[in-house]
């Protein structure tokens, strides 16, 4: 939980909107994917309706996969908080999670996760967004949640309280990173009078006072059809799903929408500073400028402007959360180190933020560089070449904004929410509009020294290095956080190649198919017509081969390493060229590749100050778990790839002769599987010194997939934690709100296989989740699972394999897990046999051993 009307005297009815540029004229336009009789997933093809009461609906049939996809989304946010009442917005988010009149207690999520379902949502600046993915067969459970959430929500007082407790949780735990915390202090700075100044979660002196009357108030007032748009995409038949929409929305009392805010933000007229001393994070920058609303004329060449300094990310709010790293080419490339641009769609003027770490560089060098970048950027206009590659790029990335039902139905609301759907769909046509000149007068308009606010991060004690120059500096310090942590997306920037193969023409998803290269290396591919994309991963023992910046970092398996290249369908030739390029180059070096980021095992040993990753080397050492690590000394050519996995709208017959040909001589490489983890100690605490949040995990050896009582323990892990719920999700955080979520995962490498369970604390509930997990635990012997509990596991892990993959890099890393961990892709038949040989008295069998695991604590 992280934020076109009828005439008169007509009834509304569905209306398709007019032809404009949708994902496969994309394609077209970029050369790579040829016209097709159905593209997949082209949101020009969508359906709007207006019901009565105001709500508007929005219906896109894609039926490549079993699925429907369901976005609800309220036009209002942060921006429309009253004074003093931070975070209400995100509070009333939290607690529509909780109990309606027709889902008490939890069956909100819990019914969702039942059905084998995904859920979230979130709150931002513009809009409360909630929605969930679910099979074809449950999306009117889904429909019939949003309409309780909006009419009948209950808010009883006492609830509030518990929910308090998660939500400030939510809060502590983005405090132990210094970039959201650096984040919140300069949009603080830099908007002075508009409400976008704000945390969005709020800050932690007014969520404390916020009360159960303010609660009720926002909800009354902003939970309304007049306020929503509901978007619902998948294999679903539109003129049934307005007729269902109608039946449970239609009768809802309208009531007015939630107005903009009246507060205008002035002109910035001189440059804003901040200077926050932190026990981490020194030497870290942000640096924030005013930018266009997403409806304005200037958004499509800004968007141009945000490439040309080294990437866009598209315009999804969700792929790009906090920020696009700036590629190598890029105008801003070099001035700092682990740049990021970011630049997110807005109802009002808003920010583009541009930040980094200094390196080895002073302050002042680094603030002179980028100044200097974009004042000539400002002055000269982009060269057509640049600019067309720039242009090819960023139409790249809009395709790619939309790759699965849960995109699309999430980009079509949040555009509708905004006001501007039409500028979504017109997108591609206005960027080829957009000249050299448009984009040097943006840049001018836009990125003057003057209009800028610069904040740095400096150790506690420290003087002020981090102001340019001696000038002094703004030193207001933010110790209030919000928003979710900042995330590094794909930076593979190469163009695509002209005559590219032919792709396919869109249609369903297809089943695995495995096949080994001449030379042995197996092979695993999946078609799939959703998206115009496709996606290749390469998977290297943890500790083998780096592949580069281009390639996108992953763990698909416990003690395995991943690097992932995506393209547009047509450009399949120049991704797998790329990537044996990169094997062949980090293979001829001898290099070892650093462990995956956000691995909680083989996190970097240097990382001492990230509490999540000190707790994975915590729970590694309780288990004696070692890295796996390729064959043989550091070079060794034989710590290769040991498989690919390739998903996409290809041809199965091209995407072998395409592997075959980049690949087909590279026998698989082996890694000698290190011993399977064993309990060497009951507890072990670690202490970081100051943290906003402790971390606690539990650990526990399991059986491996290839053994039946592998399924077993997956089934008692669900039954146990999953999310937010399980036995212990329920309590923890629905009744008693001592923490914001449980991380419950199943840890396999194809030999040998272990569980954990991990969450953040709130030092002062350290000591009562503490408590609750061990009284869980025990509570399994006292009370083991039941008939209904094992149900509920089977059909949520089978609901789960039809609805938990739909991009490409989903795919791919599915194949690749299924591969390494049960020895080759399953079909959902298969699957299903697997899950439906496991009893009852084999998932009550599990319970000894699964309570006698170990314990961390990061303090």
């Amino acid at each position: 939980m992280i934020a076109v009307p009828p005439g008169p005297g007509r009834r509304p009815g569905l209306v398709r909107l007019p032809a404009v540029i949708g994902l496969a004229a994309i394609g077209v336009a970029l050369g790579a994917v040829p016209p097709a009789a159905h593209a997949a997933l082209d949101l020009a093809q969508v359906t709007r309706e207006r019901l009565d009461n105001g709500l508007t609906l929005l219906v896109l049939e894609e039926r490549a996969l079993p699925l429907a996809s369901v976005q609800m989304l309220y036009k209002v946010g942060a921006r429309d908080e009253p004074s003093g009442r931070t975070g209400l917005a995100h509070f009333v988010e939290h607690m529509a999670f909780r109990a309606t009149e027709s889902f008490p207690g939890t069956e909100v999520v819990s019914r969702i996760y039942a059905a084998g379902g995904e859920w979230h949502g979130y709150t931002w600046i513009d809009q409360t967004t909630y929605f969930e993915t679910l099979p074809r067969e449950e999306l009117s459970l889904a429909l019939a949640i949003e309409a309780d959430r909006m009419a009948r929500l209950l808010l009883p007082a006492e609830e509030v309280e518990a929910e308090r407790g998660a939500v400030l949780a939510e809060l502590n735990g983005y405090q132990n990173d210094p970039a959201t915390v650096l984040k919140d202090a300069v949009l603080a700075t830099s908007f002075l009078q508009h409400p976008y100044r704000n945390n969005t979660i709020g800050w932690p002196s007014e969520v404390e006072r916020l009360t159960h009357a303010d609660i009720e108030a926002f909800y009354r007032t902003h939970y309304r059809p007049a306020n929503a748009v509901l978007a619902v995409v998948g294999d679903v038949d539109a003129p049934a799903v307005a007729a269902e929409v109608r039946e449970r929305f239609g009768g809802l009392p309208a009531g007015p929408p939630t107005p903009t805010p009246r507060t205008v933000e002035p002109p910035q007229t001189g440059e804003r500073r901040v200077t926050l001393r932190l026990p981490r994070g020194e030497g870290r920058f942000e640096i924030a400028y005013r930018a266009p609303a997403v409806a304005h004329p200037d958004y499509p060449a800004f968007l141009l402007l945000q490439e040309l300094l080294g990437g866009s990310g598209g315009v999804s709010f969700l792929q790009a959360t906090f920020g696009t790293p700036v590629a190598e080419g890029g105008r801003l490339a070099g001035a700092a180190d682990d740049l990021i641009t970011w630049f997110p769609p807005s109802a009002l003027p808003y920010v583009l933020t541009i930040s980094g770490s200094r390196g080895g560089r002073s302050a002042a060098e680094v603030e002179a560089d980028l100044a200097a970048r974009l004042e000539r950027l400002g002055r000269e206009a982009a060269a057509i070449v640049e600019l067309e590659t720039a242009r090819r790029r960023l139409l790249e990335e809009l395709t790619f904004d939309v790759e699965t039902t849960e995109d699309a139905a999430h980009q079509l609301a949040f555009f509708e929410g905004l006001g501007a759907l039409e500028v979504l769909l017109e997108l591609p046509g206005r960027v080829g509009r957009v000249s050299p000149a448009d984009v040097r007068r943006v840049a001018a308009a836009y990125l003057q020294p003057w209009m800028r606010t610069v904040g740095w991060v400096e150790a506690p004690g420290g003087g002020s290095r981090a102001a340019a120059d001696d000038e002094p500096s703004d030193e207001r310090v933010e110790d209030e956080v919000g928003g979710p942590v900042a995330g590094a997306g794909p930076n593979a920037r190469q163009a695509p190649a002209a005559g590219a193969p032919a792709a396919a023409t869109g249609g369903p998803v297809g089943e695995p198919r495995s096949f080994r290269l001449r030379a042995g290396l197996p092979v695993h591919f999946q078609r799939s017509g959703l998206s115009p994309t496709g996606y290749l991963l390469v998977v290297l023992p943890a500790g083998g081969c780096d592949l580069g910046a281009r390639a996108v970092v992953g763990e698909p398996a416990w003690r395995h390493a991943s690097a992932g290249f995506r393209f547009l369908a047509g450009d399949a030739e120049r991704a797998l060229r790329e990537a044996r390029a990169a094997v062949d180059a980090c293979s001829a070096a001898g290099e070892r590749a650093p462990a995956p980021f956000g691995s909680r095992l083989e996190a970097d040993p240097s990382a001492t100050a990230d509490p999540e990753a000190a707790l994975g080397r915590a729970l590694a050492e309780l288990l004696a778990i070692e890295p796996g690590v390729g064959p043989g000394e550091a070079g060794s050519r034989q710590s290769g790839p040991l498989l690919l996995a390739l998903a996409g709208d290809l041809d199965p017959a091209a995407a072998r002769r395409l592997a075959e040909r980049f690949f087909g001589d590279l026998a698989p490489g082996q890694a000698a599987p290190p011993p399977p983890p064993r309990r060497r100690a009951a507890e072990k605490r670690v202490d970081l010194g100051v943290l906003a949040q402790a971390r606690l995990g539990y650990a526990v050896p399991a059986p491996p997939p290839s053994e039946p009582a592998g399924d077993a323990w997956r089934m008692l892990l669900y039954i146990v934690s999953h999310g937010y719920e399980g036995r212990l999700g329920v309590e923890a955080i629905g009744r008693r709100g001592l923490v914001y979520h449980i991380d419950a995962d199943y840890h396999c490498d194809g030999a040998s296989a272990w569980i954990s369970l991990s969450t953040g604390v709130d030092p002062p509930k350290l000591g009562a989740m503490r408590g609750l997990l061990q009284e869980t635990l025990a509570g399994l012997r006292a009370t083991p699972p039941s008939e209904s509990e094992l149900a509920e596991a089977r059909r949520h892990l089978l609901g789960r394999r039809r609805t938990a993959a739909q991009s490409n890099r989903e795919l791919a890393e599915r194949l690749a897990r299924d591969a390494i961990c049960l020895g080759g892709p399953l079909s959902p038949e298969a699957y299903r046999e697997r899950l439906e040989r496991i009893g009852l008295e084999q998932v009550r069998a599990a319970v000894p051993a699964f309570v006698d695991g170990a314990t961390a604590v990061v303090e």
